[in-house]
C-alpha cells in the first residue's frame, strides 16, 4: 500500500483520451482532426457515416474534404501558427453543392496537444439541412398524411388533379379528394397558394 505521504499517481492520459474521442463520436455533426502535414489523426463516427455511402455524389464530398483538408494545413503551416495559440476558431469555410444539398466545410487550427503531435487541424463537414419540402417535413409541419404529402409535393410542381392521379396510380376522384384536404391543411384557399406556403415555411396556425 501506498505511504501516507506518497505523491499521488499520475493521471491515465491513455484513459482521458479515450473519454474524449468517446466523446467526438458521440457528436452529430462530422468531424476530423488533422495533424499539419495532412495525416488524419481521427475522425468520429458521423464523419464515417456520411462519407461511406455518398452513392449521390460518387465520392465527390469525400474529394472535397481531402482538397479542403490539404488547402487548410498548408495554410496553417503558411502562418506558422504556434503552441502559444491554443484555438484559432475559423481559418477557412466553404460551402459545397451536391445533388444531395449544400455541405458546409468549417476548418480550424487547435494548438492544444491531444494527439501526441502537437497542434491539429479541427475540420467539420456538416451535411445539407432536411428538405423543407420532403415528405418527412411536410407530415410534420403541416399534419399531412404520407398521400397528402406526395400530392402537396406534386401541387408544388404545378401538377394538375389528373396528373397527379396519374403519377400516384389513383383515381382522378381521389387526387380530387386529396387535393381538397391538402389546400385545407395548408390554411389556402387555391392551388396557386400551395408553393408559396411550402417554399416560404408557413406552418399551420
Amino acid at each position: 500500500p501506498r505511504g501516507a505521504g506518497a505523491p499521488p499517481a499520475p493521471p491515465d492520459a491513455g484513459a482521458d483520451q479515450r473519454v474524449f474521442l468517446r466523446a467526438l463520436d458521440a457528436l452529430p455533426d462530422g468531424l476530423a482532426f488533422y495533424a499539419p502535414d495532412g495525416a488524419l489523426l481521427h475522425a468520429n463516427r458521423a464523419l464515417a457515416a456520411l462519407l461511406a455511402p455518398d452513392p449521390v455524389n460518387n465520392g465527390r464530398v469525400g474529394c472535397e474534404l481531402r482538397l479542403f483538408v490539404d488547402t487548410l494545413c498548408g495554410l496553417v503551416r503558411l502562418r506558422a501558427l504556434g503552441a502559444s495559440a491554443d484555438v484559432v476558431e475559423l481559418l477557412a469555410l466553404r460551402e459545397l453543392p451536391t445533388a444531395a444539398g449544400a455541405y458546409r466545410l468549417r476548418g480550424s487550427y487547435v494548438g492544444l496537444d491531444l494527439f501526441g503531435r502537437g497542434g491539429s487541424v479541427l475540420v467539420l463537414l456538416e451535411p445539407p439541412p432536411p428538405d423543407p419540402c420532403g415528405d418527412e417535413a411536410l407530415r410534420a409541419r403541416f399534419g399531412l398524411s404520407a398521400q397528402e404529402a406526395r400530392v402537396a409535393r406534386l401541387l408544388l410542381e404545378g401538377r394538375a388533379n389528373d396528373e397527379v392521379a396519374r403519377r400516384l396510380q389513383i383515381s382522378p376522384h381521389t387526387a380530387r379528394h386529396h387535393t381538397e384536404r391538402v389546400l385545407r391543411k395548408l390554411g389556402v384557399s387555391s392551388r396557386a397558394e400551395v408553393g408559396a406556403v411550402l417554399r416560404r415555411g408557413v406552418e399551420r396556425e
